[in-house]
C-alpha cells in the first residue's frame, strides 16, 4: 500500500479506469473534494485529497444502467408508433415523441485544462441509429499504451496461454489504445454499448496486466521471451548479435592464443625436463633475473643452456636465506665446503659473505676485564640487528636474564692483537705486573723473563692464560630464543680469589644495568650462575647476600611462607645459583671420593686417601665396591658395566653420572639380598638413590609438571639439610651441598618472580645452570676439525658461534633440533630443550608455598622410611630462628676438591722450556718491495698482511705498509704476531682427547721419553720414612686389631740395600714389592682417655714356649707395605726429657682401625684368605686394653668371616639338601652328586621342598650365597683351601679329591678361575668345579650363552668324564647331550689335547716351559658340536 495522500484544497483532476477524467471542487465547509456526475449532475464526494475515485465510478455504472434502461423503453414507445409516424430522416436529430436529451451538469474532458463542453447528442435520429446506439455487449476497457506503441511494444505472443486472463479486442491507432477484455467479462455479446462491465474495469488494475504493463516499458535479463514484446525481442537480438561478434572475436583471438600458449608449454616442458636431468648452480637466481628481464621461456631456455655449458651465471640476486645457509656452510663446513657448494649449487662465495655478514667482534681481555671492554661486547651481540629485543605480551616488564659464566680449556700460546697493539694470553691475576703492549723488543724480552720466572713467590712471575672464564647471558622465559651470548672472554692461570673475581664481576652487572643495549632493552639479571669451582661459589655469595628481600614485596610475601630459604639477593636483586651437570658430576665423583685431604683417591680404582670415612648413611658406611655388587645384581648391568659407571677417569661424563642415578634408583624394584651385609648396605643405596632422585629427576623427566619439580626439589632441599645436620660432610661435602640448594632456591624465586609479571609465562627449569654455556663451548670446539683453541681463536669461534646460533633462531627450519623424539625412559639423559618438554611449566599453576610444604611432609616421610619416626624433622622448630650460618659462604678446605676440572692429571705438567729472545735473521727484515719470503710466519694469519679496515681503499694516498711490525737498532724489521708467537710455551698444544685436555695434557707429553706421573717430587709430606708410626691389623687367636708399629727398615724386591724413604703412592701399591720391617709398640691409655701413649715398650710377637727361643723373630715384624697406614703422632713433653714420649689420639686409631678393615674388602670373595695373610701376634698385651682392662681397637668381624670351629671328618651331620645323615669326609661327594643333577636339569627326588641349588652353590654344603672358600697356590708346598662353610673337610687331600674313584667318583673341588683379575692377595677367585660352566658363562661371557675362550688347561681340569657322571647317576646321552648344547669340547677332544701336552713335556722340562706350552687359548664359539676339531688360538 503506497502512502496516504495528504488534504489539499487546490482542484484535482480525477481520472476513471474507463480514462474519463473530471475537475473537482473543494467544499470548504466540509472540508472535501466534490465532483458532479456528467450523466446526473448529482455532487459525489470524492474525499479530502480529490483522490477517491470509486464512489463516483460507482455511481456512473448505475447511472448507465438507469439510462440504458430508459432508452430500451423509449425504443420500444417508438417502435409501437413507427406504423402511425413517418420514419424519421437520417441525420435528424429530433427523437420520436418530440424530446430531446437532457443537458449534463458536468462533462468529461479529455483535457483537463479545457473549458469547452462536448455538444449534446441531436435529436430525431432514426429508429436504426437509436437501435444501432443500444449497447449490445461490453465494449471492454481501452487502455492508453504508454510502454510504446500499440504493434510493437506489446507482448502478443502471451496470449498462446489461454490463462492469460484477458485479450485485445479492438485497437485504436490514433490514441494508441488497445481495448481490453477480462476473461471474466460479465456481458461479452459482441454489440456496442457504452457501458464496461466490472471485470473490464478492474482489468488495468490487476497485478497480472501492471506486471505487463510494467515489463513492457523496462525488462529484466532473465525474463522469459515469451513476456517480450516485439520491439524487445528486436533489441536483445541486436544485443545478442553483437555480443555474439564480439564472443566470435575472442575465440578467433583464443584460439591464435592457445596456439601460441601451446608453444610455451612445449618449451616450459623443455625446461622442466633439463631443470630435472641436470644441476644447476643458483637455479632460483638465474630465474629470477631471467623473469624480471621479460624473458620468455625460449630466452630462459636458451639462458639456462648456457648456464649448464658454464657460459653464464647469475650475479648477485642473494637474498637473506642464502646468505644465512652459505655462511653456515662456511663457518661450519669450512671454505672448501663452501667453495663446493658454491659451484654445485649456486651458495654465496666468500666475499660476499664477508660483506653481508659482519661477523660481531667479541674482545678478549688482556688483563682483568674493563667497562668498556664490557660495553663494547654487549653492544655487538646484543645490538638489536644481531639479536633482536624479546617481545612477552601481557607482561608489565620484561622477565630476566641469567648471568653465567664457567671455564674453558686454552692452548698456552700468545697471540698478538692488532686493534690495541698488544699481548693476548697472559692471566688476567699477573698481566699487570709487565707491559702488555708490544712497544719495543726491549718490552717483549721483559715479558720472555716474567714467564720463564719459576719462583711462584716473586712478583715479576707471569703465567700463561691455561683457562678462559666466559661470561655469557641468557634470558629465562624465552623458550625459542634462549642461546647464551657472551660478553666477557679473559684468560686465567686459576689463581684468582673469590674477593678478586667478584669485583670485575661487579663490573659486568653493573655494564649491563646501564649499557642501553642491556637491561633496557633485554632484561635485568635475576641470577649469577656458574659450575662448582670455589672462587666462583665464594665471588657468587660475596654479591648475592647483601641484601634482604623485602617482606612486604609480592615475591617477600611467597618467600616468608617457605621456611629455611635464603631471602638475600645483590643490591639489584640477582641471586646466586648453580649448575645441575656440576653437581651431578660431583655426586657421581662423590661415590668415588669420599674423604678428601689434599689429593682425590678413588675406591676400587687407584689408591685411597689415609684418612678414609666414607659416605655415612645412618650407621652404614657405603663404598663404590658396594655400589658396584649390587648393581651387578640388575638383569641388564654387568660387573664391568657397573664399574664404568664408576670410572674415576671419566668424571666429566655428564650422562654417565645420570645414568648411575637411574640405575641406581633401579635397584629399589628389586628384592633384598639375603645377606646380612649386603642388605643393609642395599638399604643404605636405596636411600641415597632415591635421595638422589628427587633432586636429578626433575630435570630429565620430561613428564613433570612445574608442580611436581618443585615438590620434588624441596624434598630433596628438606632431606639434604637433615643429612648434613646429622653427619656434616661425611654425607655430602660442604661444595656439593651448598650448590645442590642454590639451584633449589634459584628455581623457586625465579618462578615466583615470573608469577609476578604474567602468570601465562612458562618457565623451563632446565633453562636454569650454565647448560647453555657449555652448548656454546660445544659449537666453539666443533665449528671445525681443531676441538682446541687458544684465546683469540676462541674468541673468533664464540663470535661466530653467536651468529650461527642467531641464524638458527632466524631460520628454526634450518636446525636439526634435539634427536631424541622420545625422551620418556630415556636413560642418561643430557641436553634437553624446551620443544621436548611434555609436562605443564605454565607458573602460574604453581602455588610455591603449598609445594614446599608438601615436599618438607615427604622428606619426613622418606626420613621415616629409611630411620624410623625418631628421624623426622619439626622443620618450624629448626628454622625459628632466621640468624643461619649459609654452607659455602666461608672457606672450607673441602672447597679445593673441585677448583678445576684439570686436577689430578694423568701427566704431570713439565716446566714450559724458558722461552728465548727471538732469533732474528736477515731473512725476517721487511724491505720496500714486500715481506720477506723467508720471514718466520709463526704466528701470522693471513689477516696481517692486510690494513685494518679498508676504508683508506677509496682515497688517492694508501698507507705505504700494511703489516705491524717492530724495528730493532740496526734498522731490521720483525713481525709483531711472529714475535710474540715466540713466546708461547712449547707444551702450548693440548690433546685433542676430552679426558686428556681436561687434565692439561700436552702433545709434547706424548713426545718424551719418560712420562711423569701426576705426583709432586718426594717431598717429606708425601712420604713414609724410617722411624715413623704406622697402625697395621694383626689377628690373634680370637680378634683381629689394631696394633701400632714403628719402622725400621724398607726392603725393595730384588734390591739389597734397605730404603730410608718411600713415596707414599710406593707404600699404597700393593704390586711395588717393597716390605716393611719395625716392632710393635706397647700402648697405653692417657687418664683422660683421649690419647693413648707409647711406654717406650716394645710387644713380643709370639711369647709361646714354641717361639721362645726366636728373640729376632719375636721382637721383628715383617709385612707388605700395602698393609701399613701412616699415623700423625704428637709427642708429649715432659720436664724430663727421658719421659717424652709418642701420642696418638683415641679418634684417630679408631679411623685407621675402620680404614685398614676396609681395604681388606670384607664382602669379597677373597677376604678369608686375605685375613690369614695378616700378621698372626700370640701376645697377651694385643688386643691393646683399656684403664678398665677392654679390648680396644678390635675389628667387629661380620659372621659370615668369622671361623667357624672345625668338625672332625667322622662326625655325622645331616645334608643341608636332602636331610642324609652322612660322615663330614663323605658329604662333598654327596653333595656333588645333587649338584650334578642340577646340572645336567635332571629330575632329583632326594631334595627336600624347600632346598634349591643356584647357579654357584658351595661343594661343602651345596647351599649358595653362605660360604666362602678360598683356594691358593703359595710358592712352596701343596694348595691350601680356607673356608668359612660348617662342613669344610680341613683334612681333605686336594690330588685325592680331584681324582675320581669307584668309592669317592666325585672330583668338585676348588679352582681358580684363569680369567678373573687377580686379587690384592695375589690369587683369582675360587670357584668349584661343578660350577665352572655357569661361571664363564655369568662372568666372561659376552652373548650370556656360550663360555669364553679360555685355556684348554681349564677344560682338563673342569672335565666331567662319562665315569664319573655315570658313577653319580647321569647317562652317557645326558652328558653328550649337555656338551654338544653347550658347545663344550668332549672326551675325545681333551683326550688329544691332553696327548699333545705329554707329548710336549720333556724329562727335564721346567714347569714354567710346560706352563707356556698350555697358555694358549680354547675358543668353542662356532662349533657344531662336542667332537669337532677346535684350533688352538
Amino acid at each position: 500500500m503506497g502512502p496516504r495522500l495528504k488534504p489539499t484544497s487546490e482542484p484535482q483532476i480525477l481520472q476513471l479506469s474507463d480514462d474519463t477524467k473530471f475537475w473537482t471542487q473543494y467544499n470548504d465547509e466540509k472540508k472535501t473534494h466534490e465532483v458532479s456526475c456528467d450523466l446526473c449532475e448529482e455532487i459525489i464526494n470524492v474525499g479530502p485529497a480529490g483522490t477517491t475515485f470509486y464512489q463516483l465510478d460507482s455511481h456512473r455504472t448505475a447511472c448507465r444502467d438507469k439510462i440504458a434502461k430508459r432508452h430500451e423503453t423509449e425504443l420500444r414507445k417508438q417502435a409501437g408508433q413507427q406504423s402511425r409516424n413517418p420514419p424519421i430522416q437520417p441525420g435528424s436529430s429530433e427523437i420520436p415523441g418530440g424530446s430531446t436529451p437532457r443537458a449534463r451538469p458536468s462533462t468529461p474532458i479529455n483535457n483537463p485544462n479545457s473549458d469547452q463542453v462536448p455538444p449534446e447528442p441531436t435529436s430525431g435520429a432514426s429508429i436504426q441509429e437509436l437501435f444501432s446506439e443500444i449497447p449490445r455487449g461490453c465494449p471492454g476497457v481501452g487502455v492508453p499504451w504508454s510502454a510504446g506503441s500499440i504493434w510493437g511494444d506489446y507482448p502478443y505472443i502471451l496470449h498462446e496461454d489461454p490463462d492469460v486472463g484477458w485479450e485485445p479486442i479492438r485497437f485504436d491507432k490514433q490514441t494508441n489504445t488497445i481495448f481490453f477484455r477480462s476473461e471474466n467479462c460479465s456481458n461479452p455479446d459482441s454489440g456496442s454499448s457504452q457501458i464496461i462491465c466490472r471485470p473490464c474495469q478492474t482489468l488495468p488494475h490487476s497485478v497480472a496486466f501492471t506486471n505487463v504493463q510494467a515489463r513492457a516499458k523496462e525488462v529484466k535479463s532473465h525474463t522469459n521471451m515469451r513476456y517480450l514484446t516485439s520491439r524487445q525481442k528486436d533489441s536483445l537480438l541486436s544485443r545478442m548479435t553483437a555480443e555474439l561478434r564480439v564472443l566470435r572475436n575472442k575465440v578467433e583471438n583464443l584460439q591464435r592464443r592457445n596456439k601460441h600458449h601451446a608453444g610455451q608449454v612445449t618449451d616450459f616442458k623443455r625446461i622442466v625436463a633439463l631443470i630435472a636431468s641436470e644441476e644447476f648452480a643458483g637455479l632460483r637466481r638465474i630465474l629470477e633475473q631471467a623473469l624480471a628481464r621479460g624473458a620468455t621461456p625460449k630466452m630462459i631456455l636458451a639462458i639456462l643452456e648456457r648456464a649448464l655449458h658454464k657460459v653464464y651465471r647469475a650475479r648477485g640476486g642473494f637474498n637473506k636465506w642464502d646468505l644465512d645457509l652459505s655462511f653456515l656452510v662456511k663457518a661450519i663446513g669450512g671454505p672448501k665446503l663452501l667453495y663446493a657448494l658454491q659451484k654445485s649449487l649456486g651458495l654465496a662465495s666468500i666475499s660476499t659473505i664477508r660483506r653481508s655478514q659482519q661477523v660481531p667482534k667479541l674482545i678478549a681481555s688482556i688483563g682483568t676485564p674493563t667497562a668498556e671492554e664490557i660495553h663494547s661486547n654487549i653492544s655487538a651481540f646484543f645490538n638489536p640487528d644481531i639479536k633482536p629485543a624479546p617481545i612477552f605480551p601481557g607482561c608489565s616488564e620484561l622477565p630476566g636474564n641469567v648471568l653465567m659464566f664457567d671455564g674453558v680449556a686454552l692452548e698456552t700460546r700468545l697471540r698478538y692483537c692488532p686493534e690495541r697493539d698488544a699481548i693476548l694470553g697472559l692471566c688476567r691475576e699477573h698481566s699487570n705486573r709487565v707491559n702488555t703492549k708490544v712497544e719495543s723488543l726491549e718490552s717483549l724480552e721483559e715479558v720472555r723473563k716474567a714467564l720463564a720466572e719459576t719462583d711462584k713467590k716473586s712478583t715479576t712471575r707471569v703465567c700463561y692464560g691455561s683457562d678462559a672464564t666466559v661470561v655469557a647471558i641468557a634470558p629465562y622465559a624465552n623458550e625459542n630464543n634462549y642461546t647464551a651470548v657472551p660478553i666477557v672472554v679473559s684468560p686465567t692461570d686459576k689463581t684468582e680469589t673469590g674477593a678478586d673475581f667478584a669485583k670485575w664481576l661487579q663490573t659486568v652487572l653493573d655494564a649491563w644495568r646501564l649499557d642501553p643495549n642491556g637491561e633496557k632493552m633485554h632484561g635485568p639479571i635475576w641470577a649469577i650462575e656458574s659450575d662448582g669451582d670455589s672462587a666462583f661459589r665464594l665471588a657468587k655469595f660475596i654479591l648475592c647476600m647483601v641484601k634482604r628481600i623485602d617482606p612486604n614485596s609480592e615475591l617477600g610475601k611467597i618467600l616468608d611462607k617457605c621456611l629455611g630459604i635464603n631471602k638475600y639477593t645483590s643490591e639489584h636483586g640477582a641471586i646466586a645459583g648453580s649448575d645441575l651437570k656440576h653437581v651431578a658430576k660431583r655426586t657421581h665423583s662423590n661415590l668415588l671420593l669420599f674423604h678428601k685431604t689434599k689429593r682425590e683417591l678413588y675406591i676400587g680404582f687407584g689408591t685411597l686417601t689415609r684418612n678414609f670415612i666414607g659416605i655415612s648413611i645412618g650407621d652404614t658406611i657405603l663404598k663404590p665396591t658396594d655400589i658396584i655388587k649390587h648393581l651387578a645384581m640388575l638383569p641388564h648391568i654387568t660387573v664391568e658395566k657397573a664399574k664404568g659407571l664408576l670410572d674415576p677417569l671419566d668424571r666429566q661424563n655428564v650422562p654417565k653420572a645420570i645414568l648411575l642415578i637411574q640405575e641406581m634408583n633401579s635397584l629399589r624394584d628389586l628384592f633384598m639380598p639375603q645377606h646380612p651385609s649386603e642388605a643393609k648396605n642395599r638399604h643404605a643405596i636405596n636411600f641415597y638413590a632415591e635421595f638422589m632422585g628427587y633432586f636429578v629427576f626433575p630435570f630429565i623427566d620430561v613428564n613433570q609438571s612445574l608442580l611436581q619439580q618443585i615438590r620434588s626439589l624441596s624434598t630433596y632441599a628438606h632431606l639434604c639439610t637433615a643429612m648434613y645436620l646429622k653427619h656434616k660432610t661425611n654425607f655430602l661435602t660442604n661444595p656439593l651441598f651448598a650448590d645442590s640448594q642454590l639451584i633449589v632456591r634459584c628455581i623457586i624465586i625465579t618462578t615466583a618472580r615470573l608469577q609476578g609479571i604474567n602468570p601465562q609465562l612458562k618457565f623451563y627449569i632446565i633453562m636454569d645452570g650454565t647448560d647453555r654455556l657449555e652448548g656454546v663451548f660445544c659449537d666453539t670446539r666443533t665449528i671445525d676439525h681443531a676441538p682446541n683453541f687458544d684465546i683469540e681463536q676462541l674468541v673468533q669461534k664464540l663470535a661466530t658461534g653467536a651468529l650461527i646460533n642467531a641464524i638458527f633462531q632466524r631460520n628454526p627450519d634450518l636446525d636439526r633440533g634435539h634427536r631424541k623424539m622420545k625422551l620418556s625412559g630415556a636413560l642418561g639423559i643430557d641436553h634437553i630443550n624446551p620443544a621436548s618438554w611434555k609436562g605443564n611449566v605454565v607458573v602460574g599453576n604453581a602455588d610455591i608455598p603449598d609445594e614446599y610444604g608438601l615436599g618438607q611432609n615427604d622428606a619426613n616421610d622418606v626420613l621415616e622410611k629409611y630411620f624410623g619416626p625418631e628421624a623426622r624433622i619439626d622443620w618450624n622448630e629448626q628454622f625459628k630462628d632466621e640468624n643461619w650460618e649459609y654452607v659455602g659462604t666461608s672457606f672450607s678446605p673441602e672447597d679445593n676438591d673441585f677448583r678445576s676440572e684439570m686436577e689430578n692429571q694423568l701427566f704431570r705438567s713439565a716446566t714450559p722450556t724458558n722461552p728465548e729472545a727471538p732469533s732474528i735473521s736477515s731473512g725476517d727484515v721487511v724491505s720496500d718491495e714486500g715481506p720477506a719470503q723467508n720471514a718466520d710466519t709463526y704466528g701470522l694469519d693471513l689477516d696481517n698482511y692486510f690494513p685494518d679496515n679498508m676504508d683508506h681503499l677509496d682515497k688517492e694516498d694508501p698507507p705505504s705498509s700494511f703489516l705491524k711490525f717492530l724495528t730493532d737498532k740496526n734498522g731490521k724489521q720483525y713481525f709483531k704476531s711472529s714475535l710474540v708467537a715466540g713466546l708461547s710455551s712449547n707444551r702450548s698444544k693440548k690433546s685433542t682427547l676430552r679426558t686428556q685436555r681436561v687434565q692439561g695434557i700436552s702433545v709434547a707429553d706424548f713426545h718424551q721419553k719418560k712420562v711423569d706421573v701426576d705426583f709432586d717430587p718426594l717431598e717429606e709430606e708425601d712420604t713414609v720414612k724410617i722411624d715413623d708410626l704406622v697402625g697395621i691389623l694383626v689377628r690373634t687367636e680370637e680378634d683381629i686389631c689394631l696394633c701400632t708399629l714403628i719402622i725400621k727398615e724398607f726392603r725393595k724386591e730384588n734390591q739389597s740395600i734397605p730404603l730410608s724413604a718411600i713415596h707414599l703412592n710406593d707404600q699404597e701399591n700393593p704390586d711395588s714389592g717393597i716390605t716393611v720391617v719395625g716392632q710393635l709398640m706397647e700402648m697405653t691409655q692417657s687418664a683422660d682417655k683421649t690419647q693413648w701413649e707409647w711406654n717406650k715398650k716394645f710387644l713380643k710377637i709370639d711369647t709361646s714356649e714354641l717361639a721362645a727361643h726366636t728373640k729376632n723373630k719375636q721382637l721383628l715384624l715383617q709385612l707388605p707395605s700395602s698393609q701399613i697406614f701412616p699415623l700423625a703422632p704428637n709427642v708429649t713433653e715432659f720436664n724430663d726429657i727421658e719421659r717424652a714420649t709418642w701420642t696418638v689420639e683415641s679418634s684417630q686409631l679408631e679411623e685407621t682401625k675402620e680404614f685398614a678393615w676396609t681395604m681388606l674388602d670384607p664382602d669379597s670373595d677373597d677376604i678369608g684368605n686375605r685375613v690369614s695373610n695378616l700378621p698372626e701376634v700370640k701376645n697377651v698385651c694385643v688386643p691393646y686394653r683399656d684403664l678398665a682392662g677392654q679390648k680396644v681397637f678390635c675389628i667387629n668381624v661380620p659372621s659370615h668371616i668369622q671361623p667357624k670351629p672345625k668338625l672332625d671328618g667322622k662326625e655325622q651331620v645331616h645334608c643341608k639338601l636332602c636331610g642324609t645323615l652322612l660322615k663330614l669326609s663323605v658329604m662333598r661327594n654327596h653333595v656333588g652328586q645333587h649338584i650334578l643333577f642340577s646340572l645336567r636339569e635332571k629330575p632329583d627326588h632326594k631334595l627336600l621342598p624347600v632346598a634349591v641349588i643356584g647357579a654357584g652353590p658351595c661343594g661343602w654344603c651345596g647351599l649358595e650365597g653362605q660360604c666362602h672358600t678360598q683356594l691358593t697356590h703359595p710358592p712352596k708346598g701343596a694348595v691350601q683351601i680356607t673356608s668359612n662353610c660348617p662342613y669344610h673337610y680341613a683334612k681333605m687331600i686336594y690330588k685325592s679329591a680331584a681324582t675320581s674313584t669307584p668309592t669317592a667318583p666325585c672330583t668338585n673341588v676348588p679352582l681358580q678361575c684363569p680369567l678373573c683379575p687377580v686379587s690384592k692377595s695375589g690369587n683369582r677367585k675360587t670357584i668349584w668345579k661343578y660350577n665352572a660352566f655357569f661361571h664363564l658363562l655369568a662372568e666372561h661371557s659376552t652373548s650370556g650363552q656360550r663360555p669364553p675362550e679360555v685355556p684348554p688347561q681349564f677344560w682338563i681340569d673342569t672335565l666331567i668324564r662319562h665315569a664319573e657322571e655315570q658313577a653319580l647317576g647321569i647317562t652317557a646321552d645326558e652328558t653328550d647331550r649337555f656338551w654338544a648344547e653347550n658347545t663344550i669340547p668332549g672326551s675325545d677332544d681333551i683326550n688329544r689335547w691332553v696327548q699333545e701336552s705329554d707329548n710336549n713335556k720333556t724329562p727335564h722340562g721346567s714347569p714354567e716351559k710346560r706352563q707356556r706350552e698350555r697358555s694358549g687359548t680354547q675358543s668353542t664359539t662356532g662349533s657344531d658340536s662336542h667332537v669337532g676339531n677346535f684350533e688352538t688360538v
